[in-house]
């Protein structure tokens, strides 16, 4: 286990943010937001944790920092931790106003060997690929991070990725800097057709990102990467895996959600959770709006017609 290492709980992932919002302390919790500018009133600003999760260090006096943030900001909104170390209690106390299940994440319990874990279509796949591809762990990030830009680069056109997913090269810079990242890539006839960054810490491995050519969609190399990132952990002491969710909100059985369904023996659920700051002010910004129906949080974020504060 590193003795090091930063993933999402640090100042570094929020600063490979930057181009959403400045980096906002939790002194007590010892966590990071995202403080923006509210479009159309450039005299407020909400918050948000960042993408994928927000983490910090000591959940129970969260509250502590959302109380110290009233008036400060209009809102606040993040999504949890699969494995933050909280109660419904802890979630309650500092977001008052909106504690929902959000998305359910396909989690890996690492203690037993992955071919007692991993459905055996899955490890078939993996076995296939990796006759082709050569899988390793780059020591150096920074020395892929032009093949990775491309990678993406492919993935936001395919998926046609908007909002804090679609980072800036400044963004994956940053990342590739971060202490416990972990960057694995496939390589074949000396080109490197798939990727996957990772974030550790504490005894937890979160699946980041992974991007792949067109020759690396169709020849599964994604299988040959999961396995071999997976095995490095498992052999490095890692004994949680989060996985992520599937694409969009609902329960529906695309192939994301059959990918990571696969290696995964347990799901845990994230939470939604918000909390508004400033009341007086969140009211004048969704006053007149149709608020029947309406669950997106903060709810002036979702109007079209900005009101003039």
């Amino acid at each position: 286990m590193e003795q090091y290492s930063e993933g999402y709980l640090g100042r570094a992932y929020i600063d490979a943010l930057a181009q959403f919002g400045r980096a906002l302390e939790l002194p007590a919790s010892r966590g990071w937001l995202l403080a923006r500018e509210i479009p159309g009133h450039p005299r407020a600003e909400d918050a948000c944790g960042a993408y994928p999760l927000f983490c910090c260090r000591d959940w129970s006096r969260l509250a502590e920092d959302m109380q110290a943030l009233e008036g400060r900001l209009v809102s606040c909104v993040l999504v949890t931790d699969p494995f933050g170390d909280y109660g419904q209690d802890d979630l309650e106390a500092a977001f008052p106003d909106l504690v929902k299940p959000f998305k359910e994440h396909f989690t890996i319990e690492l203690n037993h060997p992955l071919e007692n874990i991993v459905k055996a279509r899955h490890r078939s796949y993996a076995r296939q690929a990796l006759r082709e591809y050569r899988v390793a762990l780059c020591e150096k990030p920074l020395q892929l991070l032009q093949r990775w830009r491309q990678l993406y680069s492919l993935l936001i056109q395919r998926h046609d990725i908007h909002g804090m997913a679609r980072f800036s090269d400044e963004g994956f810079l940053r990342q590739f800097q971060i202490p416990g990242v972990r960057v694995f890539y496939a390589e074949r006839n000396g080109v490197i057709e798939g990727m996957q960054v990772w974030f550790r810490h504490n005894d937890v491995a979160y699946y980041h990102l992974g991007a792949y050519s067109d020759t690396g969609y169709r020849s599964r190399v994604s299988y040959a990467l999961m396995w071999s990132s997976l095995l490095w952990f498992y052999a490095a002491g890692t004994t949680r895996v989060d996985l992520g969710g599937g694409a969009g909100l609902g329960q529906k059985e695309d192939g994301l959600t059959r990918f990571k369904r696969g290696w995964s023996n347990s799901n845990k659920n994230v939470y939604l959770c918000g909390r508004i700051l400033n009341e007086a002010l969140y009211n004048h910004l969704v006053d007149g709006a149709e608020l029947s129906g309406q669950t997106y949080f903060p709810l002036y974020r979702a109007m079209r017609t900005p009101v003039a504060v």
